[in-house]
């Protein structure tokens, strides 16, 4: 399941920009309200995909606070979390690891180990771990955050539901698919009964337990699950949405695997037309789709048509060396 969560953070960036620099005038560089607006910014930022110039809002906003409030003072521990997020989105994931345990050392000392700072801060840096292929050690942070949030939190808080789904995943990653499999549906239940059966983070929990049905040979009940996510997708974000387009792909290659040969093919056509026109023939996703067309085509024993598409397809990288064909091209048609 490759249903990615979104969000709309365009607007608000000219608005903190505005506010930094009001505040930075009339209260100066360090004044709280100064740090926490670059804060706010920095934030904005980071989910704009601005990671440069995130990384340097929140490396200032650190610093001054290290200054004027101290390095264990719970904003500054926020801080060191946020930058540590920025950091691993980055790439930079050893200085990540760095700031994640010295935020999570700092939030259990001062803060105490049942905190939601503190459980933030374990689940941050088991996020890091992971990546870095420290799984013994990112579940065991995982699984105390998940406990912790539940016991204090209570079971549909947001960020429990968070922490499920961060503990289930990692299970997923390690072959353990009986123990994913049930968080990942009181997950999918705390989001219907918190947010809707019909809300976007929800359809992402619809198609994270399709895939692990999936994998785990369940094979009825997870078509059943991305049929429903692939609808859900059209009807609230629209026939045009990159979710949508990864959600349709995602029900074709099920029916695909399941024989299921004449849908598969309508629904690889939808995505690869849909994607042609959103992103180009040359983005990654519309690259994927095509080639998982052409793979059809040729179970199907329509090797000419194949051979167009993937005629179609730039050579070399999902990214393109050069034009894509026109035989690629035509299936907008």
């Amino acid at each position: 399941g490759r249903l990615k969560k979104g969000g709309l953070y365009g607007g608000g960036e000219p608005l903190f920009r505005k506010a930094l620099a009001s505040s930075v005038d009339t209260l100066g560089q360090t004044h709280q309200v100064t740090l926490r607006t670059g804060l706010s910014l920095g934030l904005v930022l980071k989910q704009l995909g601005k990671l440069e110039e995130s990384e340097t809002l929140h490396r200032m906003a650190l610093k001054d606070q290290e200054e004027t409030l101290g390095s264990t003072h719970p904003d500054t521990l926020v801080s060191v979390n946020n930058l540590s997020e920025v950091l691993k989105d980055m790439g930079n994931y050893e200085e990540a690891e760095k700031l994640c345990r010295r935020g999570l050392e700092g939030s259990r000392e001062a803060l105490g180990p049942r905190h939601t700072d503190t459980l933030i801060a374990m689940n941050n840096l088991a996020t890091v771990l992971k990546i870095l292929g420290k799984q013994e050690e990112a579940e065991e942070l995982c699984r105390l955050s998940f406990e912790g949030a539940e016991a204090t939190l209570g079971p549909v808080h947001p960020f429990t539901l968070m922490a499920m789904d961060n503990l289930a995943k990692i299970l997923e990653d390690s072959g353990l698919l009986e123990a994913a499999e049930p968080l990942l549906r009181r997950q999918l239940t705390g989001l219907e009964e918190a947010l809707g059966p019909k809300h976007p983070n929800t359809l992402v929990a619809v198609a994270s337990l399709a895939a692990v049905l999936w994998a785990a040979g369940k094979q009825h009940e997870a078509e059943q699950l991305y049929r429903r996510a692939c609808a859900d997708c059209q009807e609230v974000l629209g026939s045009k949405h990159m979710d949508t387009m990864i959600a349709t792909s995602n029900l074709a290659e099920v029916l695909r695997s399941r024989g299921k040969l004449a849908d598969a093919e309508t629904l690889c056509r939808a995505a690869v037309q849909g994607l042609l026109a959103m992103v180009g023939p040359e983005h990654p996703e519309t690259y994927a789709a095509a080639r998982a067309l052409a793979a059809l085509l040729q179970e199907m024993g329509r090797e000419e048509e194949a051979s167009q598409v993937l005629s179609g397809l730039s050579l070399g990288s999902p990214s393109g060396e050069g034009p894509a064909g026109t035989a690629l091209a035509e299936l907008q048609a």
